[in-house]
């Protein structure tokens, strides 16, 4: 019989093996439930503010809680020996923001949701469907939720690789569906009928083109959307219609190169450059990126920036020949929107222009153009648009770029044989930028505290012609009273007082009116 120690040690060493297997899980079964603990410090190796849900069976991959900025939470799948978030749930969303807390719940019943079970607030969910049966985290970093019975997969109802937020993986296919956006969401992206684009965010300019060649293989009208993947052995990536050869390639530079590769990945960066890296089991390696000089990216030297290629990093300066100028510290500030103010023929009346010559844009057959006689029409074209910012005209060719968005950064260009024509908000007119929210929001505050104040004055002035007029409503009784007995003492035979006397001694109660001005001192009309 084995000793009551012996019994106590066994099951201690199960408890261990149980624990550590519901820690290393890859999948869980409907009823999954799971909150925040106590917010993860990112200084710390083991958690780099990440509460770890789920790990996939190499141990590379992790999904879970991730820490977003000091508060802050987002749902992530996390690649583990870099501590780098590879898919994020609301990666994309500018418009929500989920603050660590304990009341916060993610819960898994057929679907994966994120909601806050004080407010009742349903911040993200995978599906409407709900209808799958086990979460499970792959080796390729993909999250899926499938349907099966006993642990079976007969469908995948959801995956993250089909919702990609900054980052395309290895073996993940880019379909037409799906858009990439860079984390600070200002560019993206997405797939054209034939070619792959990347644009200014949330709007269809585009800034960089990569068409494919169809070299090996044809894109067959009709026979269905375009997709992109990173091949992980040859090192490129592959845009194709059909599985089979690919309709173009995009080499990186450990192409069919004898380099130690583990994992691969492609990003939008901040910058708005499309950049790959590689994984060589220590750190990320750059392995390819889309724009190659500081001058051919969108806003590398900020709004109204120019960028001269003297060097191979190049440098910054303003259109209007202002200081010297980086992306972080910009000639005027960002702008959104247009200008269209009161009407599109009236639109001069809310900016001012900036004209320069020997500037160029690095992107302008993307963006379309048309062809006039002269200079003067060029910019009279844009002048009585107001979704035009600016435009751009070739001596040379006659043709005139029209930018039907904010001015970004120009590139300067020997000879003086093109002309810029750029439209600049003016300060009396509030743009409607991530800048200018604080300013907007202090100036609603001051004219709802004026429109309250208006509103107290105006009810006094009626709270007073009220009152003025019930008193003279009652002088005026007293006075018909006093003029009922005069005509009793007249039918009685007695002498009256004489008019005058009675009109010289009753003026003080004479009847007046209280008449508001139509002209207002508030700033409302």
């Amino acid at each position: 019989m084995a000793s009551p120690l012996s019994l106590f040690s066994l099951l201690l060493l199960l408890t261990l093996f149980a624990s550590t297997w519901v820690d290393a899980t890859d999948q869980t079964a409907t009823g999954f439930s799971a909150s925040p603990t106590k917010i993860p410090s990112s200084s710390s190796s083991s958690s780099f503010g990440f509460q770890q849900l789920l790990e996939d069976s190499t141990g590379i991959f992790s999904f879970g809680f991730l820490r977003v900025g000091i508060h802050d939470l987002d749902l992530a799948v996390v690649h583990v020996p870099s501590s780098l978030p590879l898919w994020r749930a609301l990666g994309n969303r500018d418009d929500v923001h989920v603050t660590w807390k304990s009341s916060i719940s993610l819960n898994f019943h057929g679907s994966l949701e994120l909601s806050d079970n004080a407010s009742g607030t349903l911040y993200w969910s995978s599906s409407q469907l709900g209808n799958g049966s086990r979460l499970r985290l792959l080796n390729t970093s993909n999250l899926q939720i499938t349907a099966g019975e006993g642990g079976g997969v007969t469908s995948v109802v959801w995956q993250s690789f089909d919702y990609p937020s900054e980052t395309i993986v290895q073996d993940q296919n880019f379909t037409s569906k799906a858009q990439l956006h860079s984390r600070n969401n200002r560019f993206s992206m997405r797939l054209g009928p034939n070619y792959l684009g990347l644009y200014y965010d949330n709007s269809s300019v585009m800034y960089w083109k990569q068409t494919a060649l169809e070299a090996r293989a044809d894109i067959i009208d009709g026979e269905g959307p375009i997709y992109a993947r990173i091949n992980s052995s040859g090192g490129y990536l592959g845009i194709y219609q059909k599985e089979g050869q690919p309709a173009d390639v995009m080499p990186f530079d450990s192409f069919n190169r004898n380099v130690s590769v583990l994992f691969r990945l492609l990003t939008v960066d901040d910058d708005g450059d499309l950049k790959g890296h590689y994984w060589n089991g220590s750190s990320w390696v750059l392995d390819f990126n889309a724009i190659s000089h500081m001058c051919d990216l969108p806003a590398s030297c900020g709004a109204y920036g120019l960028c001269h290629r003297q060097d191979s990093n190049g440098s910054c300066s303003c259109l209007d020949g202002n200081t010297t100028t980086t992306a972080f510290n910009t000639c005027l500030s960002e702008d959104t929107g247009d200008l269209c103010f009161g009407g599109r023929d009236n639109s001069n009346n809310n900016y001012f222009v900036v004209r320069r010559r020997g500037v160029n844009l690095s992107y302008k057959e993307l963006i379309g153009f048309t062809k006039t006689a002269t200079l003067e029409e060029c910019e009279a074209s844009c002048e009585q648009n107001c979704t035009c910012w600016g435009a751009l005209y070739s001596d040379s060719s006659g043709y005139c770029y029209q930018m039907d968005f904010p001015i970004e950064t120009l590139v300067e260009e020997k000879g003086q044989g093109k002309a810029g024509y750029f439209k600049v908000r003016t300060t009396n007119h509030v743009p409607t930028n991530r800048k200018n929210k604080k300013l907007k929001n202090k100036n609603f505050i001051l004219h709802l505290a004026l429109l309250g104040i208006g509103i107290l004055f105006f009810g006094a002035c009626i709270g007073f012609g009220i009152l003025k007029l019930i008193t003279l409503c009652k002088e005026r009784k007293v006075s018909n009273r006093l003029i009922g007995e005069d005509r009793l003492m007249l039918d009685e035979g007695l002498s009256p007082v004489p008019y005058r006397d009675l009109k010289s001694s009753s003026n003080h109660s004479s009847f007046t009116s209280v008449e508001l001005s139509t002209t207002s001192t508030s700033p409302f009309k």
